[in-house]
């Protein structure tokens, strides 16, 4: 009983996250091919955003609610970069994606930033910089768990 109580819940988290209609009416702001599929990443400003994982039948998945900003990949690992800046708010955030066993990927933060990030400059295969508030911040893809203000 416990066993069919389990799938049952995940099948409904699946079906929660299964987005029929609506998304693709824009074109992405980002689009990666990964992990079987296609991460479509939306810059709405103020009125948000989100991070979507299409697979091979076209069926499409929520993954992040957050306004995409940026997505870099490396051999391994895939970053994907949200953050707002309006009014008040300025506030970003750096996720790893990761395969999981459900149907699509998932979003793991990394960090919250203080602010929205932006100019990305992508060194494939060795480093992302990116500026928050007007300073310089880098990803190593060596140790991408480290962030690193840049050296001037």
């Amino acid at each position: 009983l416990l066993l069919v109580l389990a799938s049952g819940c995940a099948h409904n988290a699946h079906e929660r996250n299964r987005i029929s209609e609506g998304v693709e009416q824009r074109a992405p702001n980002h689009k990666v091919s990964a992990l079987g599929g296609t991460l479509l990443g939306y810059d709405y400003g103020e009125f948000d955003g989100g991070l979507f994982f299409k697979n091979e039948k076209n069926t499409i998945y929520k993954i992040l609610s957050e306004n995409v900003v940026g997505i870099y990949s490396s051999k391994n690992e895939i970053f994907v970069f949200t953050g707002v800046s309006h009014l008040l708010t300025n506030e970003g955030a750096i996720n790893k994606i990761e395969n999981s066993l459900s149907a699509f990927p998932k979003a793991k933060k990394i960090t919250n930033l203080s602010g929205k990030p932006y100019k990305f400059f992508y060194q494939k295969e060795k480093r992302i910089t990116f500026m928050v508030k007007e300073e310089c911040h880098a990803i190593n893809f060596s140790e991408p768990k480290i962030i690193t203000v840049c050296a001037h």
